[in-house]
């Protein structure tokens, strides 16, 4: 079994989350006071009346008590102008801003127009994205919609192709907003609960993002007829997974952040960065554009942010995913080029069609033997449609291959559920 305990930070006592026996190495837990930091920590307890060591701990913050986040909502942050919503389950309802939209059975989905700042939200899982622009792949974006899961205080990224900088965003509350690049403050602003803003700025290199409430926000480089390296920004973690393909460029918020990557061909790589850095990691494997690259695990002593560029034929990104982030269940909303899927656990996906049936079965394997080495998968020429239910969290990556609520050529991120 493993035994989970909580507290609130700062406070002297540990509590332990009551889930029975499960050999299971992730849980929810529940109950927990909105807009609050807790410090977690583990044990493996075995045999009869043995336990390991506690783990080290580790704290985070849970959201505001905000009726933007139920458990389905996410939100257009990015400005995608046309869209497509999937469902993953039968009769489900779907709202965009409290209105009624459609309802979809599973593997179905609805393409319709939609404005900058716009949220979706339905009585099951969806998954929702769209395309900003018009033109070549090197001039839109395939945009992912972000589930309110995604908001932070706290975010690090790079732009090293465009010098203008765009960053949207959403205020889930109240708060203060400085873009800093070292000690240098690039943009700032205050924004009451509600309230959206572009800031914008004119040069390349890494940056940090404080925020003193929640918010979400989305960072496009370019000009506003020209979308570049169009990413969702989620909040710094301390372990994120994907693919370098082609290259993957990290930042941190921490001077001296010290970390460490390894590669599912056990290939590593270490060092130590500062706030102003961009490491520069490169992909492994014989072919390594399109996320058919070796995954990658990158853990650090410091929260730490990445994202994957110059994917061969566009001009788009895609942020690493936070492992705490995976997810065992995904839905494509379009026809795509590949999905691609990262996962610290081997285990098998089960790709389903709407009418339920079994299309194929993708195995997550790793050609390293370290054991800490990541696994991946990976379909080309996905349909819309297609569910992918995963044995163990993964993340997943896909590409679009058509303009009809996407963008054709651009890859992103993908939000599952559970």
């Amino acid at each position: 079994d493993y035994t989970i305990n909580y507290k609130v930070k700062g406070t002297p006592t540990w509590l332990t989350f009551a889930d029975g026996v499960s050999v299971l190495k992730s849980a929810t837990v529940t109950g927990l006071i909105a807009s609050t930091i807790y410090e977690f920590r583990v044990r493996v307890d075995y045999d009869t009346g043995s336990s390991s060591e506690w783990s080290s701990t580790t704290e985070g913050e849970t959201q505001p008590n905000s009726p933007l986040f139920g458990p389905y909502t996410a939100m257009n942050v990015g400005g995608s102008t046309t869209t497509t919503v999937v469902a993953f389950e039968d009769s489900t309802t779907i709202t965009l801003n409290g209105v009624t939209l459609t309802t979809l059975n599973k593997g179905q989905s609805y393409t319709f127009t939609s404005v900058q700042f716009d949220y979706i939200d339905a009585d099951k899982p969806i998954f929702t994205a769209g395309r900003r622009g018009s033109g070549s792949n090197t001039t839109k974006g395939n945009i992912v919609w972000q589930p309110t899961a995604w908001a932070g205080k706290s975010f690090s990224f790079n732009a090293t192709r465009e010098t203008n900088q765009y960053l949207d965003v959403y205020a889930v509350e109240g708060t203060s907003i400085e873009i800093k690049q070292g000690s240098t403050i690039l943009a700032s602003t205050t924004l009451i609960a509600g309230a959206t803003t572009t800031l914008s700025w004119t040069t390349q290199g890494s940056y940090q993002v404080t925020s003193t409430g929640s918010i979400l926000a989305f960072h496009i480089s370019g000009t506003t007829t020209r979308i570049v390296d169009p990413k969702p920004l989620l909040p710094d973690s301390t372990e994120i997974i994907g693919f370098p393909s082609k290259s993957m460029e990290m930042t941190t918020g921490t001077d001296g952040t010290n970390y460490n990557g390894i590669h599912s061909n056990s290939s590593t790589t270490s060092g130590s960065q500062n706030k102003s850095d961009v490491i520069i990691i490169n992909p492994q494997g014989g072919t390594t554009s399109l996320y058919q690259s070796e995954s990658l695990l990158i853990s650090a002593d410091q929260k730490i942010f990445g994202a994957s560029y110059a994917d061969a034929n566009g001009n788009c990104a895609a942020p690493f995913l936070p492992t705490s982030f995976m997810k065992t269940k995904y839905a494509i909303p379009v026809n795509g080029d590949y999905i691609a899927f990262a996962s610290k656990s081997p285990g098998t996906i089960t790709v389903k069609n709407s009418s339920d049936a079994t299309v194929t079965t993708l195995t997550l394997t790793r050609s390293g033997s370290a054991s800490n080495a990541p696994y991946k998968a990976r379909l080309a020429n996905p349909t819309a449609g297609h569910r992918f239910i995963s044995t163990v969290p993964v993340g997943a990556w896909y590409q679009s291959n058509t303009d009809v609520g996407a963008a054709d050529q651009d890859e992103t991120i993908m939000y599952g559920t559970n």
